[in-house]
């Protein structure tokens, strides 16, 4: 009797393992080769993004330049009252440079003897666009006595603020090409306001000029 329930179980387990051995053979034939395909992985991705703050603002490009900055820095050195040879290094980039004027402020009209004299806010630049793949640092004078890494390092670090700094230079060079963007600009608006092209005389000043009226 126990020889008869003995071997009933073994044909019970005989049987289950023939359907798993079909079963894994049938996966296995549709697409199953390795451990790592018996098993499925879904990735989901999920992006966020934050608005801290969103600006308008109203400026009129009136203005860009195009220049190659060249800038050395010279490091001098006193050791002991002793001057030690100086290091000279140097940058070069080009650089687009833009400016504009902002069309929310400082604006006035005034029509006199034919002509519209208009004061505009002062030129204002927007940070300048450096040529990064261009951007080059080179040692003009070493010294044997002396490190120019150190050198180099702070040329690096002063050169956005170089750059700043020349742009606001470079608001004198693009003056009269950004006065002649200001007339245009203005003759295109009141075309439009009055159906045809103004037949005065349009005299722009900013606001770091003598009054309209001075202009020559």
């Amino acid at each position: 009797m126990k020889s008869f329930s003995r071997f009933k179980y073994l044909l019970v387990g005989l049987v289950i393992g023939v359907v798993a051995f079909g079963l894994f053979n049938a996966y296995r034939g549709k697409e199953a080769t390795t451990v790592e395909d018996l098993f499925t992985e879904n990735i989901e991705h999920r992006f966020y993004s934050y608005a801290t703050q969103i600006v308008g603002k109203q400026r009129l490009q009136v203005a860009k330049l195009q220049e190659v900055e060249a800038f050395e820095r010279t490091s001098k050195l006193k050791a002991f009252w002793v001057d030690l040879p100086d290091v000279v290094v140097k940058a070069t980039v080009p650089v687009e440079y833009s400016f504009f004027v902002d069309m929310n402020r400082g604006w006035k009209f005034q029509l006199m003897n034919n002509e519209i004299l208009v004061d505009v806010p002062g030129l204002s630049n927007s940070t300048p666009a450096v040529d990064i793949g261009k951007l080059r640092f080179e040692v003009v004078k070493g010294s044997l006595f002396r490190s120019e890494k150190d050198s180099l390092e702070k040329i690096q670090k002063e050169l956005m603020g170089l750059l700043v700094e020349k742009s606001i230079e470079h608001r004198k060079t693009v003056r009269e090409q950004a006065r002649t963007s200001i007339e245009q600009f203005i003759k295109g608006w009141l075309s439009q306001v009055t159906g045809g092209i103004p037949s005065e005389k349009i005299k722009i000043r900013f606001a770091d000029e003598p009054k309209a009226d001075n202009l020559q």
